[in-house]
């Protein structure tokens, strides 16, 4: 995903979209909901090795 993406989701959750983050992505095409599960499941597997961040450039 693209920064811009993760802005849209969050900007829609500061707005009162109350969907949790990964559906919003979903709904929006930015990922398949494949992807979404993928992407959690190797989270999780990794959650301990790994530090998942957003930064603002």
């Amino acid at each position: 995903m693209t920064e811009e993406q993760v802005e849209e989701i969050l900007k829609r959750q500061t707005d009162g979209d109350n969907r949790l983050f990964g559906e919003i992505a979903v709904d929006l095409g930015y990922l398949t909901p494949g992807g979404l599960v993928k992407y959690i499941m190797g989270s999780e597997i990794n959650h301990s090795e790994q530090t998942f961040k957003v930064s603002n450039k």
